[in-house]
């Protein structure tokens, strides 16, 4: 069976230890949805416990609504009211501003304390 990641997130206390509590960024695109076809940045935003504050789109943005090569605006998503950063535009990377609103140094939001990174294998930070 396919597990999906961000599925795995929400059933696996170990994975959900890693955005439970946090402000939270989502980098994502069209594809990423669970079983029901539901944006992983819309599940997210609907999880208790879960700050989304930020997403971030690759081209043709988070919801795939922009054309091909043409450069995607920062807007507001219509869905989740959170603003939506774009990565296929004036800015290839996450900037200082976004990091700032993350809570972020450098781009890495330390783990928590009472869950320390030593016990995650690497495959779960990449959710």
């Amino acid at each position: 069976m396919v597990e999906l990641g961000c599925e795995r997130l929400f059933a696996d206390p170990r994975a959900f230890c890693l955005v439970g509590g946090r402000r939270v960024g989502l980098v994502t695109n069209p594809s990423g949805v669970d079983r029901g076809l539901r944006a992983t940045a819309d599940v997210l935003h609907a999880s208790p416990g879960v700050e989304l504050v930020m997403l971030f789109g690759p081209e043709h943005g988070i919801r795939g609504d922009a054309e091909d090569g043409v450069p995607v605006e920062t807007a507001v998503d219509g869905r989740t009211g959170v603003p939506a950063v774009s990565l296929y535009g004036e800015r290839r990377a996450v900037h200082g501003a976004a990091r700032a609103v993350l809570g972020a140094e450098r781009g890495f939001i330390p783990p928590r304390q009472d869950k320390p990174s030593s016990t995650l294998s690497p495959s779960e930070w990449l959710l």
